[in-house]
């Protein structure tokens, strides 16, 4: 998703550098010539730079992370010299639970989080192809240190960073809307997310292939059952159409798809299970909820990556 979103910023002549994690990756980048960015039927090459992130002493002034859930404090950390009250951070990932250990040690940075229905994956380190068309929404992390901060000149400072990332992220072409209740779409995806990855992983299969048969389905259903009684319990509105219809629904738009927990297990990478159904489990916990078919899902994968 980060080379996706560098080759649209690149292509509409805004200055990119993607920050990369060491020197390997970096003479990777080298070998293969740069970003080439895959679609509707081309292949383009990318100009964009690249640097190792903790190296250089630049402020950071916009930052978009991509990373996986569980990388996200650790790189984070490597490069907080660079980061301050001139940096607007989006967070654009899958899980949720980010947020709160960010601003735990970045206070001073505005922070903001988005979800996107855009697909894509890698065909090497830094070729993408852009394998489906969708919308992206952001949003304002909370709680904002902009926003609990009563004076004019903070608030002003917040809505001059809001325009100001939004106005970049709408020069790529690709569609962005401002959603101030942002939760609602990070619960909708955490949803879908919950649903099709942790199963498609264990399954070993694509996408649809849950939703070809009634014993798929009954987990399926089993698995939103348990979202949403979550959800009940933390007056989160209910989804409309209903949560297990959406699920449904994905799977079959992204039905020669394979998640990206599945493509994680197969690469004997470690997954984000504990920021997807992990996240259920751990706010079920603090209202004393069970939710045995996640839990389940959750040791499975757990077990996964430990004999792999």
């Amino acid at each position: 998703m980060g080379c996706m979103w560098g080759s649209y910023l690149a292509i509409s002549q805004q200055p990119v550098t993607l920050m990369l994690r060491d020197s390997s990756k970096l003479e990777t980048f080298q070998q293969e010539g740069g970003l080439q960015l895959e679609t509707q039927g081309r292949c383009l090459p990318i100009s964009v730079k690249a640097e190792i992130a903790s190296e250089s002493q630049a402020i950071v002034r916009h930052l978009l992370v991509t990373v996986k859930a569980q990388d996200t404090v650790p790189a984070l950390k490597a490069i907080a010299h660079r980061l301050g009250k001139e940096t607007s951070i989006i967070l654009l990932q899958n899980g949720m639970g980010m947020t709160e250990a960010v601003q735990h040690f970045i206070p001073l940075a505005q922070l903001f989080v988005g979800t996107t229905t855009h697909g894509c994956y890698r065909k090497s380190q830094f070729h993408v192809v852009h394998a489906g068309w969708g919308q992206t929404w952001i949003g304002p992390a909370e709680p904002s240190v902009f926003e609990s901060v009563s004076t004019s000149e903070a608030q002003a400072l917040s809505e001059e960073k809001k325009q100001r990332i939004l106005s970049s992220l709408r020069e790529t072409g690709l569609q962005i809307q401002w959603e101030k209740a942002i939760e609602q779409r990070l619960w909708q995806k955490l949803g879908v997310n919950c649903g099709i990855n942790a199963l498609t992983a264990l399954l070993d299969c694509q996408n649809g292939r849950l939703v070809e048969f009634p014993e798929g389905e009954r987990l399926l259903n089993g698995i939103c059952q348990e979202v949403e009684q979550l959800k009940h319990h933390l007056s989160i509105p209910r989804e409309d159409p209903p949560l297990y219809e959406m699920v449904r629904r994905v799977a079959r738009q992204t039905t020669e798809n394979y998640s990206s927990m599945h493509q994680d297990l197969h690469r004997g990478l470690k997954t984000e299970i504990d920021a997807i159904n992990g996240y259920l489990l751990k706010r079920a916990e603090a209202l004393s909820l069970d939710l045995p078919i996640n839990r389940f899902l959750v040791d499975l994968i757990h077990m996964k990556e430990k004999l792999k």
